[in-house]
Formats: structure tokens, C-alpha cells, sequence
């Protein structure tokens, strides 16, 4: 049996490669168009474990960055999908065992939109990012004109993430030479390729998409960066896998600053928008979801208050040494600190009775605490 595998899940590569770039570039609010069953709102949605450090090297470069969201939009057309993304996005009630309630530290608004890409939405101006995963290659002939207009053009968020197949992967699906079905005609009927998806209305060569990035780019004032995710697990007895490269493509736009560049963007968008905005309906707000942050956010207790805690847990637990993850998973220690990761490692520093030896290489939740009583 012919197998073509990926780990991690193809989907998850594509979902894990928007969230690196988010967490990169620290942005703060995002909109998913084409959001369909809500995969990556609902890692949107997810908390921080502590807030962002007040200065860069305060946690050392091996420490994972998590993602400071304020604002996350979703917009999709399906009625159906957005139930579940607005069931995914609600706030669930606390749960009662603190051993498994995640604390927020920062206020999160999120909206669910239903509607086309095609009609701007005034809500969505100003947004710093947006997302598309796996949704232009969905799009029919009369809308796809108006997604680099409308997305880099009206909107001009600082950066758009999106991914889409590449064609060229395609052949890897199949062995070589073999005549057995595989795929969906290219419903269009604009060209003889086989897709991956019967709703594709193209799938793109590295080539074909280099193209249309780079005249978007051009076009709406912006650099553009084109990679890809998704190498099969086995190895090709053909010797393919370098000329089919990656099953996925993955796009960054990023907005070329100053007055010069949003001047031209803004006189592109009129021009276009004069013959070619779409006068469907505008977008309808399904929901909006409001997570609060912990009322001791960014309040943290003396430091005398904090040390005290801790000895108390290490003489309860009778233990010579943790890491700081057992600590800040308590909840008193947590909202101690008032979601400062910085504040733990100040008090632990501070406690003649407390060593924290700092790892290079390790994560900060990594670091051993030592007891010395």
C-alpha cells in the first residue's frame, strides 16, 4: 500500500507555523479570515501562563515566548463551521479544581463574524495581523481579485500569514508511473491537474505562487517572504522528494512602513474600490466573547509576602530541590507574583534559604530551585 505521511498532522505544521510567526513577531491582534471550524481560535483563545516580561532579557533567550493576544476576529461563511468556532471561543465556567484552572493574566475580546472576504469591515481596520490557513485556493474567480485589495489594501495589517498546497508536491501522492484515480479534476476546467480537495479552485506551483505574491507585494506596498512546511515521512524510492519540495506553501506578508508607503496604499485601495468593491451584504456579528484577566493581574505582593509562600510549599511538599514550574502552577504563587514570572525569580533570588540556578539552554519553567534549610 502506497503511504505519505506527515508528523506532525499536515494541518497541525500549517497550524504551528502561523502561531511561531505570531509569537515572533509579538503581535497582539489577529484576524482569522476564513476561520471555518475555529482550529486555530481555539489556540488563539488560550492564555499566557504569565504576562509578557517588562524587558526583553529578564527571562533569558531559551524561554519560550508565548502569544499576548488583546483582540482576535474570525470571519467565515459557513453557518454551520461558526457555530462551532463561536462554542470553541466561549469562555468556559471555572473549574473548580485548582490543580486544572488556567488563570488569565491579560483581557482577551474576541468577535465572530459571518460574511465574505470580499466586503471590507470597518471593525477589522487597524488590525496588526491577519491569518488565512488553507483558504485561498477555496476561492471562486469572482472573489479571489479581491484578496490582496481588500486584506493588504483596506485593511493593511503590519503582517498576513497564509498558507495554501502546492501543486508540485501533488506527484509524491502517487507512485511513479501509476495510473490508479487519485485526486479531483480541476473543477474550473481551466486546466487538466488533479487537486487535493474538490472544492480547490487552483492549487499552485512554488512558481505560480511566487508570482502572485510578489505582484500583491508590489501592488499594495509590502515584502514578501514564501516558504513551505510538510516533507513526507518516508522516502521516496524515486528520488522526488527534492523536486517536489513541500507539501504545503506558507506566505508572510509584511507592510512596508512610512508615509510615502501608506500614502500609495491608500490611493491603490481608492482606485480599486471605485470599480471593483463588492456590494454584497456586510458582515454580521455572531458573538463577541470577553475574557477577563485575574483581578491580581499585574499587582504583585511584596516580595516578603511571595517568599513566605514559597517556603511554606517547600516545607509542605519536603522537598531539597523543584523547578520553577511547580511553583507557579500554584495558584497563591501565581497571583502572588500578580503574573509575573519575574517577580517568582526576584523572590526565590532574595530567600538566603532559596538558590535558583539559571540553565543556558533550558526553558525558565525548567529551572531547579534548591532548598537550603
Amino acid at each position: 500500500e502506497w503511504r505519505v505521511t506527515f508528523f506532525p498532522p499536515l494541518n497541525d505544521q500549517r497550524r504551528m507555523w502561523i502561531l511561531k510567526m505570531l509569537r515572533t513577531e509579538k503581535v497582539t491582534s489577529v484576524f482569522d479570515v476564513g476561520c471555518g471550524e475555529g482550529q486555530l481560535l481555539e489556540c488563539l483563545v488560550r492564555p499566557a501562563p504569565w504576562l509578557p516580561p517588562r524587558t526583553e532579557d529578564t527571562l533569558g533567550s531559551d524561554t519560550f515566548v508565548y502569544l499576548h493576544l488583546r483582540t482576535v476576529h474570525g470571519a467565515d461563511i459557513s453557518t454551520e463551521d461558526l457555530a462551532t468556532s463561536v462554542e470553541l471561543t466561549t469562555p468556559a465556567p471555572p473549574n473548580p479544581d485548582p490543580l486544572f484552572r488556567e488563570l488569565r493574566w491579560e483581557d482577551l475580546t474576541v468577535q465572530i463574524w459571518k460574511g465574505g472576504l470580499e466586503v471590507p469591515n470597518t471593525a477589522l481596520e487597524g488590525i496588526e495581523c491577519i491569518a488565512a490557513m488553507e483558504v485561498i485556493e477555496h476561492l471562486p474567480a469572482t472573489i479571489l481579485p479581491s484578496f490582496a485589495p481588500v486584506l493588504l489594501g483596506r485593511y493593511h495589517p503590519r503582517l498576513l500569514l497564509f498558507t495554501t498546497p502546492s501543486y508540485t508536491f501533488n506527484e509524491r501522492f502517487r507512485p511513479e508511473g501509476s495510473t490508479a484515480p487519485w485526486g479531483t479534476p480541476d473543477p474550473t476546467q481551466r486546466t487538466d491537474r488533479l487537486f487535493r480537495h474538490p472544492d480547490h479552485k487552483f492549487e499552485w506551483t512554488p512558481e505560480e505562487c511566487a508570482s502572485y505574491c510578489t505582484a500583491a507585494a508590489e501592488a499594495w506596498g509590502y515584502d514578501v517572504q514564501l516558504d513551505g512546511v510538510g516533507r513526507a515521512l518516508e522516502r521516496d524510492p524515486w528520488g522526488r522528494d527534492e523536486r517536489c519540495g513541500f507539501a504545503t506553501q506558507v506566505v508572510l506578508f509584511r507592510r512596508r512602513e512610512g508615509q510615502e508607503h501608506a500614502r500609495r496604499r491608500r490611493d491603490a485601495w481608492e482606485a480599486w474600490a471605485r470599480d471593483n468593491c463588492a456590494a454584497g451584504p456586510p458582515h454580521e456579528l455572531l458573538a463577541t466573547q470577553r475574557f477577563e484577566a485575574h483581578k491580581s493581574a499585574g499587582k504583585p505582593a511584596p516580595l516578603e509576602q511571595v517568599e513566605a509562600e514559597l517556603v511554606r510549599l517547600i516545607e509542605e511538599w519536603g522537598a531539597m530541590s523543584v523547578c520553577v514550574r511547580e511553583f507557579w502552577r500554584e495558584e497563591s504563587v501565581a497571583t502572588l507574583c500578580g503574573g509575573r514570572i519575574e517577580v517568582l525569580l526576584e523572590a526565590i533570588e532574595r530567600h538566603e534559604l532559596l538558590a535558583l540556578h539559571r540553565a543556558d539552554g533550558e526553558d525558565i519553567s525548567d529551572w531547579e530551585v534548591s532548598w537550603l534549610g
